[in-house]
């Protein structure tokens, strides 16, 4: 019979049959396994992103922490600080000028000097720091022209006074705000004056 005749010739092709299908299923099974490795990779790198996000956070919220607390200690300083300034007003000889004296031995920080006349401003001056017993010198253009004013009008022998407030703002050493309001007049007598600044009442 032709087949017992090919018998050999069959066995041989039937064993290169399943040869090829093992080869195949090797095949699947190495691809399966690689792509099992490869999203295992994927899944590795996602969870070091997580892991480094994650630590990011941390120390955001730690440095958030430290600010926070920085904060809270120069809160708590500011508010237990009693310091007590001084200011004085400063009438130069001979129409020199006028000026506001820091008269503590401390130094005032982010100072501010406004003049008000009623409610026109006058006068704004600024320093980021004044140290003990310096001197600031007013700009008063505007108080010296109403001065002059009324030195035109002025139907009796004493000398004009305008009668202002003056609003000053500066902080402590310990970064706590500060401020002071008190009335003054402003003259153009020739003579030296240095009044303390009394607050308002």
């Amino acid at each position: 019979m032709w087949i017992l005749d090919h018998a050999d010739t069959l066995i041989a092709l039937l064993a290169a049959l399943i040869s090829i299908v093992f080869s195949i299923l090797s095949h699947l099974d190495s691809k399966k396994a690689n792509n099992l490795a490869s999203k295992a990779l994927e899944q590795s790198g996602e969870a070091r992103d997580i892991a480094l996000a994650a630590n990011n956070i941390a120390q955001e919220a730690n440095q958030i922490s430290q600010e926070a607390n920085e904060l809270n200690a120069t809160a708590l300083t500011a508010s237990l600080d009693n310091t007590r300034y001084s200011w004085t007003f400063h009438r130069q000889a001979n129409h020199a000028g006028f000026g506001i004296i820091n008269s503590n031995n401390l130094t005032a920080f982010n100072v501010s000097i406004t003049i008000f006349n009623k409610s026109e401003l006058m006068s704004e001056t600024t320093r980021d720091r004044l140290e003990a017993f310096d001197e600031v010198t007013l700009d008063t253009r505007l108080i010296l022209s109403k001065l002059a004013n009324k030195e035109l009008n002025r139907v009796t022998i004493n000398k004009p006074t305008l009668m202002c407030e003056i609003h000053i703002k500066w902080d402590t050493q310990t970064g706590k705000h500060m401020s002071l309001i008190a009335n003054h007049g402003f003259s153009t007598l020739e003579s030296e004056e240095r009044r303390i600044l009394k607050l308002r009442i």
